[in-house]
């Protein structure tokens, strides 16, 4: 685990991103848009694909929007199914667990969940996996706020929950630039977190433009966000 500033504002909002973060699903986006590429007779490679992960306005070699919705609207068709029994990293339901003690001892103050897709692609999961009530909001694609990068949905979640804090008491913990760069424009604090799958899916061009944009902290797993939750709510007896 790396960190670029020291955290004495003790942490009192974390938003946790979805795909990439909690949910390993970014496998299943990737073969589901290599679907919806084929259906326009292209062949992009990972790293095509996966640089506009949450970009979702763009495409590879396709300029029209009817087209560029249309691929959206194919991959979303494949991998919707896929992804109502996703699979977890390995560790996130610990991670999970903890943000829910942290907050019943009231250690801290709020859980917001905030991902790109849509609604109707993280009920069933949630549901699944029996993690929804951790989260005090869940801000998705579907709901009326500004998509990552911008930083409305962290002042909308402050508000939403009534919560008197500095923009360096939250946290956003994510796997992309778009995660970086929305705390950043928040001047809130910001995770990157780069476990080997996503290193593999990513690239390491696409990652180390990650890691320009300097997040506070950087993790490799979540046994790594873990303790950082601890030393971030001064709960860290070490």
């Amino acid at each position: 685990m790396s960190a670029k500033k020291n955290h004495c504002d003790k942490t009192e909002l974390i938003i946790f991103d979805w795909d990439g973060f909690l949910a390993k699903s970014l496998q299943v986006w990737l073969d589901a848009f290599q679907s919806g590429y084929s259906s326009f007779d292209l062949r992009p490679g990972n790293a095509e694909i996966s640089s506009r992960f949450g970009h979702w306005e763009k495409a590879y070699n396709l300029t029209d929007s009817d087209d560029i919705q249309k691929l959206n609207e194919v991959a979303r068709s494949k991998a919707i199914p896929q992804l109502e029994s996703v699979e977890l990293y390995p560790g996130a339901k610990e991670t999970l667990n903890l943000v829910s003690s942290l907050r019943n001892a009231g250690h801290l103050s709020g859980a917001v969940l905030w991902t790109g897709s849509h609604r109707d692609a993280i009920q069933r999961p949630l549901a699944y996996h029996g993690i929804a009530e951790i989260f005090d909001l869940v801000i998705t694609r579907t709901d009326p706020v500004l998509p990552k990068p911008d930083s409305e949905a962290i002042g909308y979640a402050a508000k939403y929950l009534d919560l008197d804090v500095r923009p360096e008491q939250i946290v956003v913990f994510g796997d992309t630039d778009n995660d970086v760069l929305s705390a950043k424009n928040y001047g809130a604090r910001s995770v990157l977190f780069l476990p080997p799958d996503n290193l593999e899916i990513y690239g390491n061009d696409q990652v180390s433009s990650f890691e320009a944009l300097q997040p506070d902290f950087m993790v490799r797993s979540h046994q790594e966000v873990y303790r950082l939750l601890l030393d971030l709510t001064g709960q860290n007896p070490g």
